[in-house]
C-alpha cells in the first residue's frame, strides 16, 4: 500500500492538469474492467461488471 501511495503522490497533477494521474490510473485499471471512461469534468468511471443484476462502478474524483 505504501508503494502505491508513494507512486500516486509522486505523479505531477496540479489542479486542472491531472492528465498524468488519469493516464496512470487508467493504465492500472485497464486489465480489470470492462469499460473506462472520462466525464466532461475529468473524473474516471470504471465499469467492472454485473453482479446480481446490478452494475458496479468505481469512480475516481479529481479535485
Amino acid at each position: 500500500m505504501f508503494e502505491l501511495l508513494k507512486t500516486l503522490t509522486e505523479i505531477p497533477g496540479m489542479i486542472g492538469h491531472e492528465d498524468l494521474v488519469h493516464d496512470y490510473v487508467e493504465e492500472q485499471w485497464h486489465p480489470y474492467c470492462q469499460d473506462i471512461s472520462r466525464t466532461s469534468v475529468g473524473n474516471l468511471v470504471r465499469r467492472v461488471g454485473v453482479v446480481d443484476q446490478s452494475c458496479w462502478l468505481l469512480l475516481m474524483l479529481m479535485r
